[in-house]
């Protein structure tokens, strides 16, 4: 029985070795895996930091454009009727035509 007993024990060393090499291989995936995790939380964050930034200088922008295009509107107004006058002026000058040529 001594025998079976040193094969026995010899079998179990090998079994407790190989399940410690198991278990340190998957506790480096494990380390691994996490750290890559942790990476790819950074960049997306990183990514949607990026973001609100763009959307919030886009959003000032876009509401400069409307501030610049609603003055450019305001100062468009004397246009209007400056291109009234000249409109009657031009019919008066071809009234003057007309007669001229009568």
């Amino acid at each position: 029985m001594n025998k079976y007993m040193k094969v026995g024990n010899c079998e179990v060393r090998r079994v407790a070795t190989s399940v410690d090499t198991l278990t340190e291989n998957l506790a480096g995936i494990l380390r691994s895996v996490s750290a890559l995790t942790v990476e790819c939380l950074e960049v997306y964050r990183d990514a949607v930091c990026k973001t609100c930034d763009a959307v919030d200088s886009n959003i000032k922008s876009m509401y400069q454009l409307m501030a610049k295009c609603e003055e450019l509107s305001k100062s468009m107004k004397p246009i209007y009727k400056l291109s009234e006058q000249i409109k009657g002026i031009k019919r008066l000058l071809d009234l003057f035509e007309n007669a001229m040529n009568i």
